[in-house]
């Protein structure tokens, strides 16, 4: 078990992000998570994340904002208090479309290591 201050956590922009910063809160490098992590994703209106995949499972919960993800040619708003899921190996991107800055919880079921 462990506890993890955000505002000790380092912020950084993750590949392929525009105005967006992240900060991984549980990972397996500060808690010893095996398959889990945890992360915070701020994202400025207009901010987006270009078209990837991972080989893992990954979903996000909206705290604030409204946001457009793009999943295998399909297309999701999802505002504050929705959250989305999607497979591994899903090739999606993101976009702030709202009006406010945006704040997403996220997890990616992987292993770490």
């Amino acid at each position: 078990m462990a506890v993890v201050k955000e505002s000790e956590v380092e912020e950084f922009i993750p590949k392929g992000h525009v105005k967006c910063k992240t900060k991984e809160i549980l990972t397996g490098s500060n808690v010893g998570a095996k398959y889990l992590s945890l992360f915070k994703t701020e994202m400025e209106i207009g901010g987006s994340a270009e078209s990837h995949k991972h080989e893992f499972e990954q979903a996000f919960y909206v705290i604030e904002g409204k946001i457009l993800f793009r999943i295998d040619g399909k297309e999701y708003e999802v505002g504050s208090g929705d959250a989305i899921f999607f497979p591994p190996n899903t090739m999606h991107s993101m976009k702030n479309i709202g009006n406010i800055r945006a704040i997403l919880l996220g997890i990616d079921a992987r292993a770490q290591g």
